[in-house]
Protein backbone atom coordinates (compact mmCIF):
# COMPACT_ATOMS: atom_id res chain seq x y z
CA UNK A 1 0.00 0.00 0.00
CA UNK A 2 1.51 3.29 -1.38
CA UNK A 3 1.32 6.53 1.09
CA UNK A 4 0.48 9.52 -0.27
CA UNK A 5 1.77 13.23 1.19
CA UNK A 6 -1.64 13.85 2.62
CA UNK A 7 -2.20 10.85 4.21
CA UNK A 8 1.70 11.04 5.77
CA UNK A 9 1.18 15.05 6.82
CA UNK A 10 -2.21 13.69 8.51
CA UNK A 11 -0.46 11.06 10.62
CA UNK A 12 2.11 13.60 11.83
CA UNK A 13 0.06 16.03 12.60
CA UNK A 14 -2.35 13.50 14.69
CA UNK A 15 0.90 12.30 16.70
CA UNK A 16 2.21 15.83 16.93
CA UNK A 17 -1.04 16.91 18.53
CA UNK A 18 -2.24 13.53 20.19
CA UNK A 19 -1.39 15.13 23.97
CA UNK A 20 -2.45 18.27 23.95
CA UNK A 21 -5.72 18.96 25.71
CA UNK A 22 -9.06 19.18 22.89
CA UNK A 23 -12.37 21.09 24.07
CA UNK A 24 -15.79 19.94 22.82
CA UNK A 25 -18.83 21.50 22.69
CA UNK A 26 -20.37 19.43 25.43
CA UNK A 27 -19.77 16.54 27.99
CA UNK A 28 -21.09 13.74 25.95
CA UNK A 29 -18.80 14.92 23.20
CA UNK A 30 -15.81 14.98 25.52
CA UNK A 31 -17.18 11.44 27.04
CA UNK A 32 -17.22 10.03 23.53
CA UNK A 33 -14.26 11.21 22.16
CA UNK A 34 -12.55 10.23 25.92
CA UNK A 35 -13.35 6.63 25.37
CA UNK A 36 -12.44 6.32 21.73
CA UNK A 37 -8.95 7.33 22.77
CA UNK A 38 -8.95 6.19 25.62
CA UNK A 39 -8.66 9.88 27.53
CA UNK A 40 -9.95 11.66 30.27
CA UNK A 41 -12.79 13.90 30.26
CA UNK A 42 -11.74 17.54 32.72
CA UNK A 43 -13.36 20.80 33.00
CA UNK A 44 -12.03 24.24 32.99
CA UNK A 45 -12.39 27.05 35.40
CA UNK A 46 -14.93 28.35 32.58
CA UNK A 47 -16.85 25.05 33.01
CA UNK A 48 -15.84 23.88 29.73
CA UNK A 49 -14.97 20.30 29.09
CA UNK A 50 -11.96 18.94 27.29
CA UNK A 51 -10.15 15.91 26.60
CA UNK A 52 -6.69 14.64 27.55
CA UNK A 53 -4.68 11.97 28.61
CA UNK A 54 -4.41 10.33 31.84
CA UNK A 55 -3.08 13.12 34.58
CA UNK A 56 -2.83 16.18 32.52
CA UNK A 57 -2.06 18.74 34.67
CA UNK A 58 -3.15 21.83 33.15
CA UNK A 59 -0.73 25.17 33.26
CA UNK A 60 -1.54 27.80 35.99
CA UNK A 61 -2.68 31.35 33.81
CA UNK A 62 0.18 33.68 33.78
CA UNK A 63 -1.05 36.71 35.99
CA UNK A 64 -0.25 40.56 35.92
CA UNK A 65 2.31 39.71 38.95
CA UNK A 66 4.03 36.97 36.84
CA UNK A 67 4.52 39.05 33.73
CA UNK A 68 6.49 41.58 36.15
CA UNK A 69 8.64 38.89 37.39
CA UNK A 70 9.79 37.20 33.87
CA UNK A 71 10.52 40.84 33.21
CA UNK A 72 12.89 41.41 36.28
CA UNK A 73 14.60 38.44 35.05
Amino acid sequence: MQTTDDDYFAQLSEQSFAYLPLHHESKEAAQAHAERKGFEVYQDLSGSYFTAPHGYFPLRPMTFDDEKIVQML
